[in-house]
């Protein structure tokens, strides 16, 4: 592969991460380069991609991108935490777990859902009756 499939490349991977740390990625490539011809493409890549990364539209759309993010990330730490908490009263209570049940709450999202099976753990003789 030459230099320059390889500097598009990258310069195309940078256009999809966060604007700070594909700046800093930019330089330090540009600096890795050294007194080439390839730093001078590299340079051209990126004057077009930067003017980009820091219009007001860019800083805007990165701005709801992360904070979508966030909000994902904390959705599915809660809902791995609720499940955590079903099977922990499940196992505390005695009640025997099969792998396929583990699986289904386990790749349970659903927060309301969580809570109902939480709540259904607590007095459940069987585990089946979490689903019912």
């Amino acid at each position: 592969m030459s230099a320059d499939a390889i500097l598009k490349a990258l310069a195309t991977t940078l256009n999809h991460i966060d604007p700070d740390q594909a700046t800093i990625y930019a330089e330090l490539v540009e600096a890795g380069l050294g007194d080439t011809p390839a730093r001078e493409l590299w340079r051209d890549l990126m004057s077009a991609l930067l003017n980009f990364f820091r219009s007001e539209h860019a800083q805007r759309a990165f701005a709801e991108i992360r904070a979508e993010g966030q909000a994902e990330g904390q959705a599915q730490g809660q809902a791995a935490k609720g499940a955590k908490d079903v099977l922990r009263v499940l196992s505390l209570r005695g009640l025997e777990v099969t792998a396929e049940t583990r699986e289904r709450i386990e790749s349970c999202k659903d927060l309301d859902i969580l809570d109902t099976w939480l709540d259904r753990a607590v007095t459940a003789s069987r585990v089946e009756e979490l689903f019912d």
